[in-house]
């Protein structure tokens, strides 16, 4: 049999390669292409390359069986003239590369070039959503009018990106309709995955929070909530780099029983997530987020306000949902207290996890996918 050869594009996922880069920002979209990526690398069947940024490193490496290849420049918030030009270095270098599928997670400029590089040079193109927004295309052709995290340009390139994709993949069934809606074609519905570790006893020490430092992900409720339980130990890890983040760090350090932590890579995050009793969202928008199966996989209940996806918290108790901060701290309250409910919600969220975000069992799924994809090229 023929390999299948496979190249994902994400610029800032090459620290996930190499723990000794100290300075990152890679988010959870890259982190799945990760873990996607290093599976597949496993079967003889697959040839693997994987584009990342410029972080000083050599042209091309290799990383158990990837090929891991340096792209110089970014696309991103760039003057218009300049778009051409890196546009092309990155058709040039996807190009050599040759890959017969080509993949890429989350709403971006970048959607629109590599559909583009795909069309034109008779590969296919399989785009992954991480986000609502990246689904809910009326609202996103609003956003040139109202701003957010597409200029206008990049809105044009990405609506035509994610029409042109050859296979668009959602994560949640809320994802799967909006693009059903919008886009009047289907979705494949693939939870993300992670390898799932074998727990039996489960002695938590602290309430975790774990998510970047922006605005919409509210880090300061969870500032508050530590104060109200001076008692408990609280472990907050708040990665950025903005005067935002200072003022956060700078709250943050002024309550003594919670302990804020600038960055954790991901080769040694999963062991904070194994040591929570708790693990506490006060996001106001997200995907599905990749600490919803960390925490899960880790038999860590999950407290959340706004963030249910599919309603996974209450369908398949693993957490406690809430809608304000009142709520949150009585929910958190009942868990610390009632040992009863809370190995109900610790033993569910482990059994969720293990069923339904299995990379041993999702991987089978994208193979298939690929291999399909492949025969039709």
């Amino acid at each position: 049999m023929q390999k299948v050869t496979l190249c994902f594009i994400a610029f800032d996922a090459y620290p996930l390669f190499n723990s000794q880069i100290t300075n990152f920002t890679y988010t959870g979209a890259d982190i799945q292409l990760y873990i996607l990526a290093n599976e597949l690398a496993k079967d003889k069947n697959f040839d693997i390359s994987f584009v990342v940024g410029n972080f000083n490193q050599e042209d091309i490496e290799e990383y158990n069986n990837i090929k891991v290849y340096k792209y110089e420049g970014k696309t991103e918030n760039l003057p218009f003239i300049f778009h051409h030009i890196q546009g092309y270095k990155l058709y040039k270098l996807l190009k050599k590369i040759n890959s017969d599928i080509y993949i890429q997670r989350s709403a971006s400029t970048l959607t629109g070039q590599i559909s583009s590089f795909t069309k034109f040079n008779n590969k296919k193109f399989v785009f992954m959503a991480a986000h609502e927004k990246d689904c809910d295309l009326p609202y996103t052709k609003l956003e040139k009018l109202f701003g957010h995290y597409l200029y206008p340009v990049g809105i044009y390139r990405y609506l035509f990106g994610i029409k042109s994709a050859d296979v668009i993949i959602t994560q949640t069934r809320e994802q799967y309709n909006l693009i059903r809606k919008s886009l009047e074609k289907n979705s494949k519905f693939i939870r993300s995955a992670y390898p799932i570790p074998q727990i039996k006893n489960k002695n938590g020490k602290y309430i975790l929070w774990v998510a970047r430092c922006v605005k919409w992900k509210h880090p300061e409720l969870f500032i508050e909530l530590a104060k109200q339980f001076p008692e408990e130990d609280f472990v907050m890890i708040c990665p950025g780099e903005d005067e935002y983040k200072n003022l956060i760090k700078k709250e943050a350090e002024n309550v003594k029983n919670l302990k804020f932590i600038d960055q954790v890579h991901f080769s040694k995050i999963d062991n904070y997530f194994k040591n929570a009793k708790i693990f506490v969202n006060t996001s106001k928008f997200e995907g599905f987020p990749n600490s919803y199966v960390q925490a899960a996989k880790n038999k860590t209940p999950i407290l959340t306000l706004n963030i249910n996806p599919d309603n996974v918290i209450n369908v398949y108790s693993i957490g406690l949902h809430s809608y304000d901060l009142k709520q949150l701290a009585s929910d958190l309250k009942n868990l610390l207290t009632d040992k009863q409910i809370y190995k109900k919600l610790s033993d569910n969220a482990y059994d969720y996890a293990k069923q339904h975000h299995n990379i041993d069992k999702i991987k089978e799924e994208y193979k298939s996918l690929f291999l399909d994809l492949k025969s039709i090229s």
